[in-house]
């Protein structure tokens, strides 16, 4: 099932065809599936060159308690669907530097490591479903993420399924159109 933004000018076909699914395929994925989407990931800007970021990840085929223990820091909606996921990954970013003084572009510089990720998982014929609705203090505590760093949103990764995969009322949304905000309620001149 393909959901290709309607753009109101021309875009790069990925970014067009990228969108947040939350149904997936059973299909076994290894932790390999996601090797380039880290490695775009990698390469995007960072302020100083810091790349205050980590993802912790599990496959479900190759780490099924490692996926549990992903799956039990979302919140209930969200695990309900996401457990249909191959790989599901826990983002965090270095919001402290070591001697404990805020990194200001830390949630930035991860959010570009997200967009190239994204972006290049979109690429490689898979999807992403990113999502803040998890226990971020849990997760620091469970992945035993060392002091200074926060967990700052969850995510599912897998091939797309069948919208009749999950309830009704997710299966529905799951085929509505996709919108956004038009150009003119972003772009204000300066």
């Amino acid at each position: 099932m393909k959901k290709t933004a309607e753009t109101s000018t021309p875009i790069l076909s990925v970014l067009a065809e990228r969108w947040s699914p939350r149904a997936f395929t059973d299909k076994a994925l290894s932790l390999d599936a996601i090797t380039p989407a880290l490695e775009a990931g990698r390469w995007a800007a960072s302020a100083s060159n810091v790349q205050p970021w980590r993802i912790y990840a599990a496959s479900k085929s190759e780490n099924p308690e490692g996926f549990a223990k992903l799956l039990s820091l979302l919140v209930p909606f969200n695990a309900a669907w996401a457990k249909g996921a191959s790989i599901l990954i826990i983002g965090a970013a270095q919001v402290e530097n070591s001697e404990g003084n805020p990194q200001a572009s830390a949630l930035y510089d991860l959010g570009l490591f997200m967009g190239n990720f994204a972006t290049q998982i979109t690429a490689d014929g898979l999807y992403l479903h990113q999502m803040t609705g998890f226990d971020a203090p849990a997760s620091a505590k469970v992945l035993d993420m060392p002091v200074g760093w926060q967990a700052v949103f969850a995510g599912a990764i897998g091939e797309i399924g069948t919208p009749d995969s999950l309830p009704e009322k997710l299966a529905a949304r799951e085929v509505e159109p996709r919108t956004r905000k038009p150009l003119d309620e972003i772009l204000f001149k300066a």
